[in-house]
């Protein structure tokens, strides 16, 4: 694997003079002026933790004693650097696989293990057996996933590494966890998936099976050794067995396209294997046909009408249910979300995707949720009207400077040279979370900042009562943007103030507020490093039991949610260029969280023109295109197309990366686009700066008459689906949007009076 594009070196030159801020009174709008005129740039490479210089030792000295034969020299050190991960130093670093990519330290040093001779395993195996089968057998019988996992990742070379991940991969299907289960399978064997690590449904991507059969078996069968990724390099499992459960999880997740073609190649590898599949025993193939003929007749499960986060779902893949007519306002008059007027309001020729859109709702049980520095408000949807209290503010903290409840664009320590107040919430477990206080994430001096930040998780059933609460530890700490959460925890991206600003993800306890754990992801400078103080908003992406961050510093990287340990990450290329006002349209794309969908993730930074799909097992690139610098936001996947916008709409093959429509088919006809859509059914809804027009996702012709949206005041819009409707959030004000009302019945005297009419 290579990195995505030629790595930076280089770093922000001197010619750039200055950046100052100009606040618009409450306006979050921030623009960045370069004093001086146009500058070249450069932004640097990350940097990355990785593992000390002595550790990078032992694992050369590991080496050389495995190609001199001395085995149980060799096992002892990198058992040794497996077990002690975190104890001398090393916890949350990582080593580099390969160019641009790099893994936890443990999984290398199961890489290593996996790369032995025959020999080498043996006393491997020798060493580790007695006690991994003790924790793999109890494990088992208490069905406990971490359990199996722990097994994995302290032995995964041992004899029972290969029935832990089998194990454990059952255990994910049971939970609903598909992609856990496909990565637990796929590592069984380096012959499950093609000689590059990806698996069928990647690799096979466009290819006549029919046709090119016997030259796709040559190149799977012509294997290099040891391979490039992390394998369990001599089951006993019979791959059979595994693939066939890859087809069943497949569809199981409802993806039969996927399971279509794995099944394909199963008959062709396996036609006459037989054995126990879901609860049945018998020819597979036969089994995984008829399975997957019923599951094209199942029910479609019913989909929640809630919007509960920013894309709606955790996996930031927005497709919500079919949308009726939305084409009225179905509330006597707008919203007010601000609650102080816009001063001198930005105009045209400023391009829209530059001006400020910051409130983002979230939609729960018939109210909507928005929230500012200082409150959190409620709204009945069906009227408008607050919710919950009179005024709708169901949690609002104490302004020690007694301004009101708003926004703080600027805070102590420097104007903000970049960014703006952002507002998304989550609401998870019957809690609604948000994150409060100074909206500014890094600090250009951090002692002489106020900071007042902090997490809360408000419970909806007992009108807005303080349940969770959490604060960083310092004001050189932020969190940055709102966080994600599942049962036991939650999730959210910190920044940290220093020379250049650095990206962690952190995990606090849902029910103590403690935090759990906090790893270090990337650091690197941005346009504003050493001349301002920054805002960013952060949003994690959450996939059963992985976190996918997009740090917007160089780095995109995925994280156990167990235990914080990363699982890969991955460099790309950043930014460079000519940089003049208001500079390039990609700066615009915060917040722009991973997309994930079916083992994919979708990346679209900030500090990079480029739009990427990576493989979600190993952050391996599926596809890069450096044609796609106008997109903006990342809606979702929908029919197999990525739906992604800015001053225009595409539609991207997301296997491939391949526009199928783009439209209109120039950026200056005249129309573009302004706020971030959404996908509902087969249709993509597109917002402008006074219209919101709607398309269907696999013809790209247009479905629906434009949606008239001037009552917001020709200020574009971000959208929400909400129970059938359309939730639509200008610069300052909301409104809903859904069907022309029906006429009142008439009364049995107005239609006497017409009986006499009509009678004279």
């Amino acid at each position: 694997m290579q990195p995505l594009g030629r790595q930076s070196a280089a770093r922000w030159t001197p010619i750039v003079a200055g950046i100052v801020a100009l606040a618009c009174g409450a306006s979050a709008y921030s623009q960045q002026f370069l004093i001086g005129g146009p500058a070249e740039f450069e932004l640097t490479a990350p940097q990355v933790d990785v593992v000390s210089s002595a550790t990078r030792a032992r694992l050369e000295q590991a080496r050389a004693l495995a190609a001199d034969q001395e085995f149980s020299e060799a096992v002892e050190i990198l058992r040794e650097l497996v077990l002690d991960d975190g104890r001398k130093g090393d916890s949350g670093k990582v080593v580099s696989l390969d160019v641009g990519t790099y893994v936890n330290l443990p999984a290398y040093c199961q890489l290593e293990l996996s790369h032995l001779p025959p020999e080498g395993l043996a006393e491997y195996r020798r060493q580790v057996d007695d006690a991994a089968e003790q924790r793999y057998r109890a494990a088992l019988a208490a069905r406990d996933s971490d359990g199996l996992e722990r097994v994995v990742d302290e032995s995964f070379c041992s004899s029972w590494g290969d029935d832990a991940l089998l194990a454990a991969g059952e255990l994910a299907l049971e939970r609903g966890d598909y992609a856990a289960a496909r990565r637990a399978w796929l590592a069984i064997s380096p012959l499950v998936v093609d000689p590059q690590g990806r698996s069928a449904w990647f690799a096979l991507h466009n290819i006549d099976l029919s046709r090119q059969w016997s030259k796709v078996n040559a190149r799977w069968q012509n294997r290099p050794a040891p391979p490039g990724w992390l394998a369990y390099p001599d089951t006993t499992i019979e791959l059979a067995a595994v693939r066939a459960r890859l087809v069943l999880a497949s569809i199981r997740e409802g993806d039969f396209d996927r399971a279509a073609l794995e099944l394909e190649v199963f008959r062709r590898l396996h036609s006459q294997s037989a054995g126990r599949l879901a609860g049945q025993v018998g020819p597979y193939a036969a089994a995984l046909e008829r399975l997957l003929k019923s599951a094209r007749d199942w029910p479609a499960a019913e989909s929640d009408a809630d919007w509960p986060t920013f894309a709606r779902v955790p996996t930031r893949n927005a497709v919500a249910p079919l949308l009726g007519e939305v084409d009225a306002p179905q509330w006597p008059q707008p919203v007010s979300l601000g609650d102080r007027p816009v001063k001198n309001p930005p105009q045209p020729p400023v391009r829209e995707s530059a001006l400020p859109l910051r409130w983002h709702p979230v939609v729960v049980g018939g109210q909507a949720f928005v929230h500012d520095s200082r409150s959190v408000r409620a709204y009945d949807l069906a009227t408008g009207e607050p919710a919950v209290t009179a005024d709708g503010v169901i949690y609002g903290v104490n302004d020690p400077d007694g301004a009101s409840a708003g926004d703080m664009p600027i805070e102590l320590g420097g104007a903000v040279a970049a960014g703006g107040p952002c507002y998304t919430l989550t609401a998870a477990g019957g809690l609604l979370y948000a994150r409060l206080g100074g909206n500014v994430t890094r600090r250009l001096q951090p002692t002489q900042s106020r900071n007042d930040e902090r997490l809360v998780g408000i419970d909806l059933a007992r009108e807005g009562l303080l349940v969770f609460e959490a604060k960083p530890d310092d004001s050189a700490w932020s969190f940055d943007g709102a966080p994600v959460a599942d049962d036991r925890r939650v999730y959210v991206a910190m920044r940290h103030s220093d020379i250049e600003p650095g990206s962690y993800v952190a995990a606090f306890d849902t029910a103590t507020g403690r935090r759990l754990w906090r790893t270090f992801l990337a650091a690197a400078d941005t346009p504003a490093t050493g001349r301002g103080d920054e805002t960013t908003h952060n949003l994690l992406t959450l996939s059963g039991d992985r976190l996918f961050v997009n740090t917007n510093l160089g780095v995109v990287a995925a994280v156990s949610t167990r235990d914080g340990r990363i699982a890969w990450l991955r460099r790309y290329d950043r930014a460079a260029g000519r940089l003049s006002l208001p500079g390039p349209i990609h700066f615009d794309r915060d917040p722009s969280p991973c997309v994930y969908h079916q083992g994919l993730v979708f990346v679209a930074p900030t500090d990079s023109p480029q739009v990427f799909a990576l493989d979600a097992d190993n952050g391996q690139t599926i596809w890069a295109n450096d044609r796609l610098a106008g997109v903006v936001h990342l809606i979702g996947v929908a029919h197999g197309r990525l739906i992604a916008s800015g001053n225009q709409l595409w539609a991207l093959e997301a296997r491939s990366g391949r526009v199928r429509f783009v439209w209109p088919e120039s950026e200056h006809a005249g129309v573009r686009g302004f706020g971030r859509g959404l996908v509902a059914g087969q249709e993509m809804f597109w917002p402008t700066r006074d219209r919101i027009y709607a398309f269907n996702v696999t013809t790209g012709r247009q479905s629906r008459e434009p949606i008239d949206i001037t009552a917001l005041g020709s200020t574009g819009a971000n959208l929400v689906a909400a129970e059938g409707q359309l939730l639509v959030v200008g610069q300052d004000r909301m409104m809903l949007l859904g069907p022309q009302p029906q006429p009142k019945p008439r009364g049995e005297e107005a239609d006497a009076a017409e009986t006499v009419a009509m009678v004279e």
